[in-house]
């Protein structure tokens, strides 16, 4: 798939694990996605292994990975719970 891809640059890697990510939602059940890392091939499946669960689980951490570098801010998502201290006058 990427043969000249520089798997220790997040960035690069982020971007053929989202190509990939996407080809395989849109390809169906049953398909099989490899990505190739220098001489190795990780075989991610669309199936009920889990997978494709992985392969978007992989995507994410190279995608804040490159955030960290770019220097942005990571995604940080807030759950407030209790109320709201309202002024009443």
């Amino acid at each position: 798939m990427a043969d000249d891809t520089n798997w220790l640059d997040p960035c690069e890697a982020a971007v053929v694990l989202r190509k990939a990510y996407y080809d395989a939602q849109q390809g169906g059940g049953g398909q099989v996605i490899g990505v190739r890392f220098g001489d190795r091939e990780v075989k991610y499946s669309s199936d009920k292994t889990g997978g494709l669960e992985r392969l978007y689980n992989d995507m994410l951490r190279a995608e804040a990975l490159c955030d960290i570098k770019l220097g942005n801010a990571p995604k940080r998502h807030a759950i407030k719970f209790g109320s709201v201290r309202r002024c009443i006058t």
